[in-house]
């Protein structure tokens, strides 16, 4: 059994002339969104980052949002290769669009296909000038053009998913989805075809219980926030579990940036931590009342 207390130290370079950390922070009353490196898809990703080589930390915030949405009621939030913004507004059941500053450029929904509305969106990924969102009413994944016309969906009825949550894409085009309720991470191809089934049920490595957020690293490599085993995971891009470790409070979400740094918020602690591809801590974003940073009840 792999201990996930016990991870390799990892030595961080300092290099006074590394590229400074690109972050957005999106606040709403009693709920946070928090987007810190995911805007590394408007430049150019390296091909390979070193773990032994994660830069340490240099924080800025560049943008605050506040009155978006009722707290509590944002289920997904992306980041589109152009640098633009999209959130998922359970309460009304639409995706709203944002410019990189934040200004609104769009609402969609609640009706994005024409036979009926949505009925309980919860998660939303960007593929190119796409983007994909799910319906876990209707039980499945609808694919949104640049418009927010849907152009394809995915059933997931005969899949017999259970309350899934997170939803991202790889650089393949290929679409990820928590089954959290599963234990298991179903993908799917560009085509929406069901390829294959990541993780099983359990607290060994490469098992899960109740995955909830996923992101994908700039070498392919896929981290998943497991929920009730209280701990962060990561996949290469083969894909092989390789390595965890504990997480000091329930987290919804996960995201990396370009350097291979993975942000994780803690809604128990009202603070993101900052951490290297083996799990050594970089940083704390909030966690304190004095913190120039300071976040609410981060979640996605």
């Amino acid at each position: 059994m792999t201990s996930v207390s016990e991870r390799p130290r990892v030595t961080r370079t300092r290099n006074p002339s590394r590229a400074r950390l690109i972050g957005t922070a999106l606040l709403v009353p009693g709920c946070a969104l928090l987007v810190i490196g995911l805007i590394q898809s408007v430049a150019d990703r390296p091909t390979q980052v070193s773990p032994g080589d994660t830069a340490a930390p240099t924080i800025q915030l560049r943008t605050r949002f506040s009155g978006v949405t009722p707290g509590g009621q944002t289920t997904g939030f992306a980041v589109a290769p152009d640098g633009s913004l999209a959130y998922v507004d359970r309460l009304r059941q639409r995706v709203v669009r944002l410019d990189p500053n934040g200004a609104p450029l769009a609402e969609w929904g609640p009706r994005f296909e024409s036979d009926a509305d949505a009925q309980d969106l919860n998660g939303i990924a960007s593929a190119g000038t796409d983007w994909y969102v799910q319906d876990r009413g209707r039980a499945r994944i609808l694919q949104l053009d640049a418009s927010g016309r849907s152009t394809r969906s995915i059933d997931l009825q005969s899949l017999g998913t259970y309350g899934p949550n997170g939803l991202a894409t790889d650089a393949r085009g290929n679409v990820y989805l928590a089954d959290t309720g599963g234990n298991r991470i179903l993908v799917f191809s560009p085509a929406g075809a069901l390829v294959r089934t990541i993780g099983t049920a359990g607290a060994e490595l490469g098992q899960l219980k109740q995955p909830m957020g996923l992101s994908f690293g700039p070498d392919g490599a896929m981290y998943v926030t497991d929920f009730e085993n209280n701990r962060l995971e990561r996949w290469d891009d083969t894909p092989q579990a390789t390595n965890a470790w504990a997480l000091t409070g329930h987290s919804w979400g996960v995201a990396v940036d370009r350097l291979s740094r993975v942000f994780v918020p803690d809604a128990d602690h009202n603070v993101v931590r900052m951490y290297s591809p083996r799990g050594d801590l970089l940083a704390e974003i909030g966690g304190r009342a004095d913190s120039a940073l300071g976040v609410s009840t981060p979640t996605r």
